[in-house]
């Protein structure tokens, strides 16, 4: 009588009273990794789209766990074998490629295998037929070739091939690798042709993304595995070899920049293939008229590419590809197709340089203006005022003339406070009500100008003269009159 699938991968039975201690016995070891950090023990979905490198991506990884080696040439020099971010456990490996031909599967394992290689390759496993998933046959064998301690790693490539050859949905099917992998301890490598968010997903233990990025022969590896923290791997494997490795910090930096949204528009890359034909610097007219495009876009785009770290300024007005983008970009140019075509002839050479004055020009010639009549009679009267000559020593009333004249002038107050003592309009330096005879006064101020200054000093004005605390004689006279 056949068994059901619940009867052959049934679990060993446990009273409903377990304590819990039971499950962290010093003696258990954690679950191991076929490869650490990025393939643990159960079923794992390799995703990603159609013709994106998934079959020589899991035939690497095979034959990383069958050699024993840090998977993905990760191999760090100064860390002991067992701590390598990328250390694998040794075993046998089957491949069941059921999606390739005998010749396919040819071309794969000369790209994989050195060709002066010399490998004992008996526990290397590949095959491209397999019975019916039948609980009679296919199910009861694929458990048994599975059962052996040595066998580290499955790989079905792909699940539409399996499918065929079991009668149920993918979700039964899904479940069903599981409690194989589950039972047999063993990394189930399971490779499907969907997008990053399918609803298999939720079906399986771990799913690994592959990506293909627009520049040739790099790829993205997104780890979604429950074990340990989502990571993304950056993977380079050169088209004539099946031969992955992590990509450098080089060209981490520039495939950040390059693989960032609206980097790559045809305009970009036409004016990074102009840069890199030309080997020179250009400005943007030489730009534009070597394209035939209009000169104000050109500038923009320059403007909006360097702020993107595709080009940078050599000097002011002149561009030049930068640094971080030299080393991929003959690479995504050599995959590019229908970029436009020019020619270097047609460049134009650089713009004429900025006018400069010749130095043979005689120095500008400024004339100022003459200087009117009133303001040299202002600097006559502030030179015959304020700069007495050394000749005469200043008195002490003259002093308070000097230094009490300007507040006096702003408070004409003080000149009606004894209305007993007026000063005479002839001595007053300050007048309020200006002479009738403006001509006669005219008349005295150009003779003045026309005269020798008089560098005597000024008589006290009799505005200070009430300032001035009178003599005994005076006070008495002033009695009498009273």
């Amino acid at each position: 009588m056949a068994l059901s699938l619940d009867e052959i991968f049934s679990r060993s039975p446990l009273p409903f009273h377990t304590s819990i201690s039971h499950f962290r016995s010093p003696n258990r070891n954690p679950v191991p990794f076929s490869i650490s950090n990025l393939l643990p023990i159960g079923l794992t979905l390799l995703s990603g789209a159609s013709r994106q490198g998934k079959t020589s991506l899991a035939l690497h990884l095979a034959y990383d766990v069958f050699r024993g080696i840090p998977a993905l040439n990760s191999h760090v020099p100064t860390i002991p074998d067992s701590e390598q971010p990328y250390a694998t456990m040794r075993g046998r490996v089957h491949y069941l490629a059921l999606d390739s031909s005998t010749d396919t599967i040819q071309q794969l394992t000369d790209r994989l295998f050195a060709p002066t290689e010399n490998l004992d390759l008996r526990h290397f496993y590949l095959t491209n037929t397999l019975e019916p998933l039948t609980l009679e046959g296919g199910l009861l064998n694929l458990c048994a070739n599975l059962a052996s301690p040595d066998v580290r790693l499955l790989v079905i490539d792909n699940l539409a091939c399996v499918r065929k050859l079991f009668e149920g949905t993918d979700h039964e099917l899904l479940d069903l690798l599981r409690q194989i992998a589950e039972q047999t301890q063993t990394s189930i490598l399971l490779l499907h042709t969907c997008k990053r968010s399918s609803p298999l997903a939720t079906h399986v233990d771990h799913q690994l993304h592959l990506t293909r990025l627009p520049i040739a022969s790099y790829y993205q590896l997104e780890s979604l595995t429950r074990k340990h923290q989502p990571s993304t791997l950056l993977l380079h494997c050169p088209p004539e070899a099946n031969y992955f490795r992590i990509v450098t910090l080089a060209e981490e930096t520039s495939l950040c920049i390059l693989n960032a949204r609206k980097v790559l528009s045809p305009e970009r890359i036409t004016i990074l293939d102009l840069l890199q034909s030309s080997q020179r610097d250009l400005t943007p007219r030489q730009i534009a008229a070597t394209l035939n495009l209009d000169y104000d876009c050109v500038r923009q785009i320059l403007s909006k590419m360097v702020s993107a770290n595709l080009l940078t300024t050599s000097e002011r007005g002149h561009y030049i590809i930068h640094p971080f983008i030299h080393k991929l970009l003959p690479a995504l140019l050599a995959h590019t197709s229908l970029i436009p075509r020019f020619s270097l002839s047609a460049i134009p050479p650089d713009e004429e340089p900025a006018f400069t004055i010749p130095h043979n020009l005689p120095p500008a010639i400024t004339h100022s203006p003459p200087p009117s009549a009133t303001s040299h009679k202002k600097t006559q009267a502030i030179s015959s005022t304020s700069h007495p000559t050394p000749d005469k020593p200043i008195s002490a009333i003259a002093h308070n003339e000097h230094t009490r004249l300007p507040l006096l002038s702003a408070s004409p107050e003080i000149v009606t406070h004894n209305p007993t003592h007026l000063p005479d309009q002839a001595d007053s330096p300050i007048s309020h009500n200006p002479p009738l005879n403006t001509t006669a006064d005219q008349t005295s101020s150009e003779t003045s100008h026309n005269s020798p200054v008089n560098n005597e000093p000024d008589k006290p004005s009799s505005i200070l003269s009430h300032l001035i605390p009178p003599s005994r004689g005076e006070a008495e006279a002033h009695r009498q009159v009273a």
